[in-house]
């Protein structure tokens, strides 16, 4: 008996058709793009910013009619703070005490260096995902209060201050990185495990831009296709908070060329090169109501008095003296590392 095939999953093979890159500029014809919102004008409307930390203040923020809750802050991120959260993710965040696809090799020390000296060997270019804070267990889709590792403080803020700038408000207690190859995927999902979903979900984008599906309550409602580049925000919130949405194709064609230009320093040159043929997507959520919060690790908290002294330094990954001369032009393979029902990027596993 033939199955129907739904709306969701029908858009998807229309974006993932052709990966190669032959057909991506007929592909944008649809595509919602925040950039031109003149020519979506009867999709897209900008919002108003209430009150927000001054670096978001050039930022432009729009909604998408048919999704309630649901924001794109367009260019949020200046492109050093998206290089110092990339430096972070591949220089710290893989080396600390975090859970990752690569925990059953053992070792995950190291990587950034080794991926320099040796990009066609290096275990790095096996790394698909990372989590932070609170790890979430993919087999069985929930949190485990006691599994639970430091959350970097300046991410916290930040998405604490994406958060407010559309107006709402979160405590970051968990985090998924997922490192993107050109020719990546993440299935449609949603992200429902969390007992607390009245927060929101914020998803930095970095590197390649792709193309984000943005569904409904079930996979029979057609998805909205958005295009999101490097330093854009997907903010799903309220309604959209529980939509589908996913990231069937990665646009190889367009690197972000201003990532290298903001190279500052020696330590981001590599990571700016890494970031021409991949895609680096931070997302944060709050995991617990505020009154089912029990045991946090105390580096996850971060106090009142320190978020106005955070807001303003730059991620301290920015200001490590590692010397990344060499050239990152490496792909991440989606490599069968994963224990047993564990999702690879392709799956329906959350993030973006």
């Amino acid at each position: 008996m033939c199955t129907k095939e739904s709306a969701y999953r029908r858009a998807e093979k229309v974006y993932k058709a052709y990966a190669d890159g032959r057909n991506e500029a007929t592909l944008l014809h649809d595509v919602l793009d925040f950039k031109s919102p003149s020519v979506h004008v009867s999709r897209i409307i900008e919002q108003p910013r209430p009150a927000c930390a001054q670096w978001l203040h050039a930022a432009a923020i729009f909604s998408v009619r048919g999704a309630p809750g649901f924001r794109f802050i367009r260019g949020a991120l200046s492109a050093d703070r998206q290089l110092e959260v990339a430096y972070a993710a591949l220089t710290e965040w893989c080396e600390a005490d975090n859970e990752s696809n690569l925990n059953a090799h053992g070792r995950t020390r190291s990587l950034w260096a080794e991926h320099l000296s040796n990009p066609k060997s290096s275990l790095l270019t096996k790394l698909s995902w990372l989590t932070l804070g609170h790890h979430y267990q993919w087999t069985e889709r929930t949190y485990d209060p006691a599994r639970v590792s430091p959350f970097p403080p300046q991410l916290a803020v930040l998405a604490s201050e994406l958060a407010q700038a559309c107006g709402e408000t979160m405590v970051a207690e968990a985090a998924i990185i997922n490192f993107y190859s050109a020719r990546s995927t993440m299935g449609g999902h949603k992200d429902d495990a969390e007992p607390c979903q009245a927060a929101p979900i914020i998803s930095i984008s970095i590197g390649l831009p792709a193309i984000f599906l943005l569904g409904g309550h079930t996979k029979d409602e057609p998805p909205i296709a958005l295009l999101v580049r490097s330093g854009d925000v997907v903010v799903q919130a309220g309604e959209s908070r529980g939509y589908y949405h996913g990231v069937p194709r990665i646009l190889s064609a367009s690197p972000p060329r201003e990532l290298l230009d903001a190279c500052s320093s020696s330590n981001m040159v590599g990571v700016a090169e890494w970031l021409q043929t991949h895609r680096l997507n931070a997302n944060v959520r709050q995991v617990f109501e505020r009154d089912e919060r029990r045991e946090v690790h105390p580096h996850n908290a971060v106090c009142t008095s320190e978020r106005s002294n955070l807001a303003s330094d730059r991620l301290e990954s920015g200001a490590r003296s590692h010397d990344h001369h060499a050239s990152t032009h490496s792909i991440v393979t989606d490599a069968k590392l994963y224990p047993h029902k564990r999702p690879r990027l392709g799956a329906e596993s959350p993030g973006q």
